[in-house]
């Protein structure tokens, strides 16, 4: 028997927020609810089909799934045989819109099972959430 293996890569979307008087670009984070795994599903799909046409569709057909997105914090998780990560980690890079909206996709980490990129994402929103207090914490005093 043979057994399949996968990477998980977790990703990041930033959205550029207005440009302020300064030349300096600042991003938020957070999605619009609408941005569902269906939604990016098909955008990354169209997007390794126009980038790498029929063969690269036909590579990453059968084991392109995204197991995790969360709108609150713009990150999700996707699965993709082990062969052909490189190929979804450039189409997400290719990425430059969702639903009208300007947007930059970064993968954060690739890894080969799902619990390690789990504990990435929460590794991450817990330091977010510290940051958060610390900056309460700083403007009270």
């Amino acid at each position: 028997m043979v057994r399949l293996k996968n990477r998980w890569l977790l990703f990041e979307i930033i959205y550029p927020s207005q440009p302020s008087s300064s030349n300096i670009i600042a991003f938020s984070t957070p999605s619009s609810p609408s941005v569902t795994t269906k939604l990016l599903t098909d955008v990354l799909r169209q997007q390794i089909s126009h980038n790498f046409g029929d063969h690269g569709s036909g590579l990453v057909s059968s084991s392109l799934a995204i197991r995790y997105f969360s709108a609150a914090t713009s990150t999700g998780i996707v699965r993709v045989s082990r062969d052909h990560y490189r190929l979804v980690w450039a189409a997400l890079s290719f990425i430059r819109e969702l639903e009208g909206k300007e947007c930059v996709v970064v993968v954060r980490r690739v890894s080969g099972t799902v619990k390690k990129a789990e504990e990435e994402i929460l590794r991450r929103d817990k330091d977010a959430l510290r940051s958060v207090k610390v900056g309460r914490i700083g403007k009270r005093v």
